[in-house]
């Protein structure tokens, strides 16, 4: 099974910065949202580079 710790960051990270753009300021908010984006980005593309890696290796073994 593949580990989801990166994915539960980006949801965390998610929580964190509604709750900073609710009661602190909107600017470290965004910040904090586009830190979640970049980590759930990493994620599918780590995700994506080894299915395609397990494909190739099912068609040529």
């Amino acid at each position: 099974m593949k580990s989801k710790t990166q994915w539960y960051i980006s949801l965390l990270l998610i929580l964190f910065g509604t709750l900073v753009m609710s009661t602190f300021n909107h600017l470290i908010g965004l910040v904090i949202f586009g830190l979640a984006a970049y980590s759930a980005g990493a994620y599918h593309i780590k995700f994506r580079i080894e299915e395609d890696d397990n494909e190739f290796k099912k068609l040529f073994p």
